[in-house]
């Protein structure tokens, strides 16, 4: 892993350079490496999550589907990229990133923390009911992946 391209990334993503984050993304692919789950020294925070703190659904989609940034992953206060977006009200950020969780517990803390925080945003319930709905369908294809798994093995 390149450390240098770790804090390009995380640089980046602070600046909210959208070409830069791509540029580097592209650099660590060339080299062979995965930057983007690099861990900043601010409480555990990847890029991803750093990303949505700033309320940047660009760089956020960037850093998924370019970099393959893990959506299930926990900073120190065991918070995800979902969670901390349900906690902060950016609820299209939430509703995106939902459709690349791989983790089932992830998936049922989700629907707490979008329940609980709907009741800080009154104005967004029905935001937050769709991703409710989105977090039981994603736990259904979830679980179908799971059966084939198993069929397979079986």
């Amino acid at each position: 892993m390149s450390k240098n391209l770790g804090d390009k990334l995380i640089e980046a993503v602070l600046n909210n350079d959208v070409q830069q984050v791509k540029e580097v993304i592209n650099e660590s692919k060339k080299e062979g490496t995965s930057i983007v789950d690099v861990v900043t020294v601010l409480d555990g925070r990847t890029p991803l999550i750093l990303a949505v703190l700033k309320n940047e659904p660009e760089i956020v989609k960037i850093l998924v589907e370019d970099g393959n940034a893990s959506v299930d992953y926990k900073d120190r206060n065991e918070e995800t990229a979902v969670i901390l977006a349900l906690k902060l009200g950016y609820t299209k950020i939430a509703n995106y990133l939902i459709g690349f969780v791989k983790d089932k517990d992830h998936l049922s803390k989700i629907e707490s923390a979008a329940w609980g925080y709907s009741y800080f945003y009154p104005n967004k319930k029905e935001e937050f009911e769709k991703i409710m709905e989105k977090v039981k369908q994603k736990e259904k294809e979830l679980q179908k992946e799971e059966s084939k798994k198993f069929l397979r093995v079986s």
